[in-house]
């Protein structure tokens, strides 16, 4: 967004877009778009199943508040952490999201793998701000760890663009006609991430969306007061 602002992308045109929902793309003049969403990586609740058994795993943001997590849980002071919030406060409310401070709630400042490797360990029993990505990689090994989606699925989406005044443009054209064709999102999923044109059983969220970028990090920082708040370090 902030690019885009400021000058730095170039509006393009490719025959791949046909297939990208339009909320997938960030819309230009004459048909032309500032990026398309190559990837996504979605956030919801990480649990160590050693920890938590699959019958007591919470299936929207109201079990969260369930007496047996009080203490269990953890998020981390990423951005990440501060978008789970902002979603659930236009699920749920601010009110709601209050409650969840008599839950103990630790916050940690680590970066997502991190975080993850501390799930892992049974360091932390669950997180409602974990990527589904990293828990799919880490569950393929063997880990003990398992991901289902709440009330909203944050979603993080990454784009593909062109630069203005590219030193070759027509190659950006192409590199970007690769990533976003059937190939290139091929490989997006071998890595595990989402793509915007599919169907997921869980209802995304895009916290960002319809905001100016003055508007979005007046938002974050908002979320991020409120994240602190109702946790204990």
């Amino acid at each position: 967004m902030l690019l885009r602002d400021r000058g730095i992308l170039k509006a393009f045109a490719s025959p791949e877009l046909a297939k990208y929902p339009e909320e997938a793309k960030a819309k230009a003049d004459g048909g032309r778009v500032h990026w398309v969403t190559d990837r996504e990586a979605y956030l919801g609740f990480g649990y160590n199943t050693k920890l938590i058994p699959a019958n007591q795993v919470p299936k929207n943001y109201q079990d969260l508040l369930r007496p047996e997590f009080k203490g269990m849980l953890a998020v981390t002071t990423e951005s990440s952490s501060a978008r789970v919030i902002g979603t659930m406060i236009k699920s749920k409310g601010e009110e709601y999201v209050k409650k969840l401070k008599d839950q103990d709630i630790r916050l940690f400042k680590l970066a997502s793998l991190g975080f993850l490797n501390l799930l892992m360990a049974g360091e932390i029993a669950g997180s409602p701000a974990v990527f589904q990505n990293q828990v799919i990689v880490a569950k393929e090994k063997g880990a003990p760890i398992d991901w289902v989606p709440l009330d909203l699925v944050p979603a993080n989406a990454g784009g593909s663009a062109v630069i203005a005044n590219a030193p070759h443009p027509h190659a950006a054209l192409l590199l970007t006609d690769f990533v976003i064709g059937a190939d290139g999102q091929k490989l997006m999923e071998q890595f595990k991430y989402g793509v915007a044109w599919k169907q997921y059983p869980f209802k995304r969220e895009y916290p960002e969306r319809d905001m100016t970028t003055s508007q979005y990090q007046d938002a974050e920082e908002k979320w991020s007061q409120l994240l602190r708040s109702i946790t204990r370090r």
